[in-house]
């Protein structure tokens, strides 16, 4: 078999460890957790969290196919106690802040702690912690920071094609403390990969050694890593924001590659991808929240007309084609300036509706059709929260639900929902 034969059939054994299954379960999970949250807000579920599950696993195989040619290519080895303390660290930090459970984080601080160690002399460290301290000082960093560029790659790749997939509508207060409206975002992947570790060589014989870091005895090993990813949109559409967030992790990560591959041939590099890796992503989450929080919001009521924040799958909005983003200027011959307007609009007429609809573009079009026992009362539109709605606005933080406590301190430290601000200003 060749050798990239034996790399396909590591790439399928993937599918046979249980760890992989554990994490697919945790995913699944915080999708059904998602699926109550939005139960909680609008009486309706929005999306399937069967669907968005299978279509989020579907997604991580090209990526974890890409991250695996790639970390195979460069025959990065992968120092497994050096991933299992950074694993350690980012679950540490989590329970500081959720938004911490990131290998940028984990990675960063073992590296420190490691890089820190060495400067202690041999002959200072306890008898009974000497042979701790050995293999701690012993870890190949820039090998793990180089795992965590990678697996950053995959990231923004999956943020570029999935991330902006089926977004969850929501009201926060603005810097004016106005109600606005909102998208947030949220996927989980389980990507499987293949890995170099260290062992007795590939089967039976080494692969060629084509950089000065990978030497003699490397194993091809399978393993699945998580990858998460949580935007909150509000001056952007969420094709706009995740496209942003891509590209801004696209840059971050072939910086990070490129420094952590320096200092796999010049160890003395080691400092840089180990402070730049959690350095720079604080800073790219800082620049993301500034982006949404400056200039006026994508989603707000006007004045004239019902603005569309969303609209509930399978209904007659969606059957009449209206989008998020439009603006419904009249209903059935009468002009509606809220949504309470436009459901006494529905209610004169219970049998057929005929809206004049204004899109983004500004171009105007009317949509009609016959109305049926049972619809929702305003067809399945979500609107765009008014300026007074500002009881909507604080239902996350009046009901203290945990999921939104989480996406919170992801986004940022400063992040608030309820009647604080979300992101500074946004």
């Amino acid at each position: 078999m060749t050798f990239w034969g034996q790399v396909a059939v590591q790439f399928l054994s993937v599918w046979t460890q249980p760890l992989y299954y554990a994490a697919a379960a945790l995913a699944l999970w915080m999708y059904v957790r998602r699926v109550k949250l939005e139960r909680s807000f609008y009486g309706v579920k929005l999306h399937d969290p069967w669907r968005r599950w299978l279509a989020a696993q579907a997604a991580g195989i090209p990526a974890g196919l890409a991250a695996t040619v790639l970390l195979i290519g460069l025959q990065i080895p992968l120092d497994l106690d050096a991933l299992t303390y950074a694993w350690a660290a980012a679950l540490l930090l989590a329970l500081w802040r959720i938004r911490f459970f990131c290998f940028a984080y984990g990675g960063g601080l073992v590296g420190l702690l490691s890089l820190l160690a060495r400067l202690v002399p041999g002959e200072a460290v306890p008898a009974g912690v000497r042979g701790f301290w050995y293999s701690f000082t012993h870890l190949q960093i820039p090998s793990l920071m180089a795992t965590v560029a990678v697996l950053h790659l995959a990231e923004a790749l999956l943020v570029r094609v999935h991330g902006a997939r089926d977004p969850m509508p929501a009201a926060v207060i603005g810097r004016r403390g106005k109600a606005v409206g909102g998208f947030l975002l949220q996927q989980f992947w389980v990507v499987p990969l293949v890995v170099w570790v260290e062992g007795t060589g590939f089967g039976g014989a080494a692969p060629p050694y084509l950089f000065p870091w990978a030497g003699p005895g490397l194993l091809l090993a399978p393993m699945p890593a998580v990858l998460g990813y949580a935007g909150l949109a509000v001056r952007h559409s969420p094709g706009r924001r995740a496209g942003r967030t891509a590209a801004a992790l696209l840059g971050y990560s072939t910086a990070l590659l490129a420094l952590s591959l320096a200092a796999m041939e010049l160890p003395f590099l080691t400092w840089l991808p180990v402070l730049f890796a959690p350095l720079a992503h604080e800073w790219m989450i800082d620049r993301e929240l500034r982006e949404e929080s400056e200039g006026a919001p994508r989603f707000v009521q006007q004045g004239r007309g019902v603005q569309v924040l969303a609209v509930v799958p399978r209904t007659p909005a969606e059957e009449m084609g209206i989008r998020s983003g439009d603006t419904i200027l009249a209903a059935n011959g009468r002009a509606v300036d809220s949504p309470e307007a436009l459901y006494e609009a529905l209610r004169e007429h219970p049998a057929y509706v005929r809206l004049e609809v204004r899109d983004d573009r500004g171009e105007t079009k009317l949509c009609s059709r016959s109305r049926f026992a049972g619809e929702p009362h305003l067809l399945g539109i979500i609107p765009s929260p008014g300026p007074d709605d500002v009881g909507f606005a604080r239902r996350p933080a009046v009901q203290g639900v945990a999921w939104i406590q989480a996406l919170r301190r992801l986004l940022s430290g400063r992040a608030r929902t309820g009647s604080r601000r979300v992101g500074g200003d946004a």
